[in-house]
């Protein structure tokens, strides 16, 4: 349930509620949330996603980032991936198909790395640079999409017949 608050200046806010008195709830771990995303996501918006308190990493005072955020500053500084679709091309990438996330409902990309696998990543533009980000880094759900690592086989050495 939203409400229109006027200022009596000309300007107003829309103020929203969630609806019969039920808190919105934290968007990685359900728990309820008690503040919002800060990262920047274009010039003077930032993400907004619902945290709670302890999903959330704070960066400063009253400024907090959600997961998927807090993890991408951990990584700008570690990412090895070309930027742009070009140089991708020429470093042996190709770009199999683009689609939502079926956890998490981010667009991401899926290249053929040069030695066969599929990598999901996401693609976002920081700073006028593209950046290009492994989806399993950012994704809260990655671990259901990770192969199982197979069990060791036992070795036959010793084994009496």
């Amino acid at each position: 349930m939203c409400e229109r608050v006027d200022f009596g200046d000309g300007g107003f806010a829309i103020v929203c509620g969630s609806r019969r008195g039920r808190r919105a709830r934290c968007e990685f771990c359900k728990n309820p949330h008690a503040k919002l995303c800060d990262y920047e996501v274009a010039s003077g918006k930032t993400c907004d996603a619902k945290i709670c308190a302890s999903c959330a990493k704070s960066i400063g005072p009253d400024r907090d980032l959600c997961p998927r955020h807090a993890k991408r500053g951990e990584l700008l500084g570690k990412i090895k991936l070309p930027a742009t679709r070009e140089q991708l091309e020429a470093a042996g990438y190709r770009e199999e198909l683009s689609r939502l996330c079926k956890r998490c409902s981010r667009q991401i990309e899926f290249w053929r790395t040069p030695n066969g696998s599929l990598a999901p990543l996401e693609v976002e533009i920081v700073g006028g640079e593209w950046l290009r980000v492994s989806h399993f880094e950012t994704c809260p759900f990655a671990n259901e999409f990770r192969k199982a690592t197979p069990p060791p086989q036992k070795s036959k050495q010793g084994e009496l017949w």
